[in-house]
């Protein structure tokens, strides 16, 4: 784990620099760090969901669908809130409904997969899944239905 904060320390420190030093460029340069920001946090959220199946099934809830799929939807949407709280921001899970669904998916397919097929395929594909369903609905702005109360 020493080097995983290591890394995390490093590349916040050079985030903070490359963003320092370009400052007065700052309109341009945000837009493309918000895409690159978008594929690094699909990444997260498939990691940390499959991450959360896991350790679930490690501490002996293998065999429970609901608690293991929740523990891995938690785990991965959990990481983006705080990201989004710290920088005083409206979290992701709040105004981007599908990634909270990318989640769910993903930990569902992971939790059958380890049944169906080798842990690391499982691992894989739904981990791929989450990805690819976090970046589509970025791309062609895709929203849950909403039920305006009002009316």
């Amino acid at each position: 784990s020493t080097p995983i904060l290591l890394l995390t320390a490093l590349t916040a420190v050079a985030v903070f620099i490359l963003s320092y030093r370009k400052r007065k460029s700052f309109g341009d340069f945000k837009k493309r760090l918000e895409i690159i920001n978008n594929y690094f946090d699909a990444v997260g959220l498939a990691v940390f969901t499959v991450i959360g199946v896991e350790k679930a099934a490690e501490a002996g809830f293998g065999s429970h669908f609901v608690f293991a799929v929740c523990m891995g939807v938690l785990t991965g949407v959990g990481g983006g809130v705080l990201r989004d709280v710290f920088v005083d921001r409206t979290p992701y899970i709040f105004t981007k409904h599908v990634y909270a669904v990318a989640s769910l998916v993903g930990a569902c397919v992971y939790f059958f997969g380890k049944i169906y097929f080798d842990k690391t395929l499982a691992v894989l594909i739904s981990i791929a899944i989450i990805i690819l369903i976090r970046l589509l609905a970025t791309r062609f702005r895709w929203q849950l239905p909403k039920i305006d109360l009002e009316k």
